[in-house]
């Protein structure tokens, strides 16, 4: 019998740290010990073969898994391609105000409503996205400089500093509008534990910087 987490749960090891993060309760957290210990073995052996009949227990009765024979139905992968390089946006064309505005726009409404910032809500509105996009865009690359090219004219209105949510949110929102699929990615550190998340487009970041993505482990991709 194999297991898995239960619906929108996820976790990764970070150096001997199992990180949970939870998208219907919109947080992320660590066990004690004992409980660590048990979410450890269990992503070592991916809830399959060799997993201790004590580890199911104590995650079993922690709610934290179910039988594999459960689909979820929030699909969503558990890790995503460390980034090795980010976007230059200096070869970034002219941008058409329209385009500004709606940089301006989607960043205002995510910072406005709270219910568009939880993390269940943000991957359900990446999904529908993006299956509502038959085919990519062509020249995905230099819709991707355009779009940094807005955000990044925007900061003194909407400063990037403790607004990773929001301002990936609408970056997705907008690329998704000019028929790019980038991946959503949540990343976590142990020391200091905090989270981060950020746009990739395979083995780079497109929306931040590849030294401030760097210390997290992706723990969730979309």
């Amino acid at each position: 019998m194999s297991y898995r987490f239960r619906e929108g749960l996820h976790g990764v090891d970070v150096g001997g740290r199992a990180i949970l993060l939870d998208l219907m309760a919109d947080r992320y957290f660590a066990g004690k010990p004992r409980l660590n210990a048990a979410l450890v073995e269990f992503l070592a052996c991916d809830g399959g073969a060799g997993i201790s009949d004590q580890t199911i227990q104590i995650l079993s009765d922690a709610c934290l898994i179910v039988k594999r024979d459960k689909l979820p139905t929030l699909h969503s992968s558990g890790c995503a391609v460390r980034p090795c390089h980010d976007l230059d946006i200096r070869a970034s064309h002219s941008i058409a105000p329209i385009l500004l505005g709606k940089a301006a726009i989607l960043q205002f409404a995510y910072n406005a409503f709270p219910s568009r910032r939880r993390l269940s809500r943000v991957v359900l509105d990446v999904q529908r996205a993006r299956s509502r996009i038959t085919s990519p865009a062509a020249a995905e690359e230099d819709r991707y400089r355009l779009i940094a090219g807005c955000f990044e004219r925007l900061e003194p209105i909407f400063p990037p500093a403790n607004r990773c949510l929001q301002r990936t949110a609408s970056f997705l929102a907008l690329c998704h509008m000019l028929g790019c699929r980038p991946t959503f990615v949540v990343g976590v550190q142990a020391s200091p534990f905090s989270a981060h998340c950020w746009v990739q487009d395979g083995d780079r970041v497109i929306n931040d910087r590849l030294e401030n993505v760097a210390p997290y482990v992706p723990i969730l991709s979309v």
